[in-house]
């Protein structure tokens, strides 16, 4: 169909007003870019607005940096090279900050635990085989124990426990019982008890709770500091005393123990009316408690703790192979007859290359040289054994503790309850208000722990 007049006026109309309207737009955009200069329309991009340009949002126009090109030669594409800016954008990123965050924090992360967990197990390890290599051992010209060590007066260096009081080999349940017999019954056990420090109280009531019972064949054994530093150190004497108790002397012992000699030989030169006191500067609060705990020991107690001596060996037990008791430890590789006895009453530490103990905490603690040592011999063992055919066919026990040695100490109330597989910690700090602690094994070499809580007497 043709369009009619009025409909092509009215198309000619539109057509002419959208021309109007497209030149007064076009006109709208021509400003000058130069003063004196002719004017040029300016692009479509100058009038758009952006949040980051901050200069153009708050009217400021800096002629150094334009946001936008003002003059005819003047580029588009800014000055820097297109490395540059790539770097810049992708710098300026949302997402690519979020992940250098992440990176960051994965980063540190494994820079902690690595110094903080791996680095000293790792030290550790290390440190563990230089300790046990033969090399090590000649180039230092032989490890500590290894010749014989002069004996202490006063001081019994070993000790073997009567072997009727040790639990049965095999499991007790095993056996057929007399049903009239108590300690048939429930079989025999040995209570070992960390350091009481004069705690009586809490000693009886650790007995309690464990039902001890020496005529149903329970034995006590005290693994040294008795006495000293809590209320009643005659009062634990004379109970170890009445349940015919069995202990190692620890460092607290010996101390008291050697002021009472050194009173008596006093006393036998100036005569007994002239007490014995030790130079005023060179008497600690400790030394003070001794001296008097010293002279408050009946002879009956003195020399009762006298008789206790350095290392107890307690005899084979299943899954423990030798058991021995030492108040503070031993070194590994060395015969008990050739232990240092004050090293025993008294190491923490051992050191890597030679051997030697130290009462100090730095260095390797030689619980975990023991341990480690322990392991080797075992592996050692086991090779022997599987190459020995005879061995073989005659062997029928299955006990792989056989050849091996473990150590039940006290001492260390900082570490607390330490139970390893060679050695067994039992100083839970009584007198510095935590636990005392037992550890009871019975027939079979099962073996568990008790504690009871105790009264603050000291500061830690």
């Amino acid at each position: 169909m043709d369009p009619t007049d009025s409909e092509k006026e009215a198309n000619g109309h539109n057509r002419r007003a959208g021309h109007y309207n497209s030149s007064s737009f076009r006109s709208l955009l021509a400003t000058p870019t130069t003063t004196g200069a002719a004017s040029r329309p300016r692009p479509l991009i100058a009038y758009v607005r952006n949040n980051w340009d901050a200069r153009r949002s708050n009217g400021s126009n800096n002629a150094a940096t334009p946001p936008f090109p003002t003059s005819p030669g003047h580029s588009y594409h800014s000055s820097e090279p297109r490395w540059l800016r790539t770097a810049r954008a992708v710098v300026s990123a949302p997402r690519f900050r979020r992940f250098v965050v992440i990176y960051v924090i994965f980063a540190l992360t494994i820079l902690i635990g690595w110094q903080g967990i791996y680095k000293p197990v790792a030290e550790e390890r290390n440190a563990l085989i230089k300790a046990l290599d033969r090399g090590t051992k000649a180039r230092v010209g032989g490890w500590f124990g290894t010749n014989n060590l002069p004996r202490l007066e006063g001081l019994v260096q070993l000790r073997m426990l009567d072997s009727s009081l040790l639990p049965e080999y095999d499991d007790a349940e095993d056996k057929p019982r007399d049903k009239d017999s108590k300690s048939s019954r429930r079989g025999r056990r040995l209570v070992f008890v960390g350091d009481v420090h004069g705690c009586k109280d809490e000693l009886e009531a650790l007995l309690d709770t464990i039902s001890f019972d020496r005529n149903a064949g329970d034995h006590l054994v005290l693994t040294g500091d008795m006495i000293a530093k809590g209320p009643d150190s005659r009062g634990v004497v004379d109970l170890a005393r009445s349940l015919h108790a069995s202990c190692v002397r620890g460092n607290h012992e010996d101390r008291v123990l050697l002021f009472r000699r050194q009173q008596q030989q006093h006393a036998k030169i100036h005569g007994a009316d002239s007490p014995y006191e030790l130079p005023e500067k060179a008497v600690t609060p400790q030394d003070k408690a001794a001296q008097q705990l010293a002279r408050e020991l009946s002879d009956e107690q003195a020399s009762w703790l006298e008789g206790c001596p350095a290392i107890l060996r307690v005899g084979s037990i299943k899954g423990m192979g030798e058991v021995v008791v030492a108040h503070a430890g031993l070194v590994p590789g060395v015969a008990l007859e050739h232990q240092d006895p004050v090293s025993v009453m008294t190491m923490r530490s051992i050191d890597v290359e030679t051997h030697v103990p130290s009462a100090k905490e730095d260095g390797l603690a030689w619980t975990k040289l023991f341990n480690k040592y322990m392991t080797v011999r075992k592996a050692d063992l086991e090779e022997l054994r599987a190459n020995d055919e005879t061995a073989q066919d005659n062997d029928d026990n299955d006990d792989d503790s056989v050849g091996l040695m473990t150590v039940i100490y006290g001492h260390d109330a900082r570490k607390g309850l330490n139970l390893q597989r060679y050695t067994k910690g039992l100083d839970s700090g009584c007198v510095y208000g935590r636990k005392l602690t037992a550890l009871i094994i019975s027939d079979g070499g099962k073996h568990d722990h008790v504690q009871v809580s105790c009264k603050r007497y000291q500061k830690a």
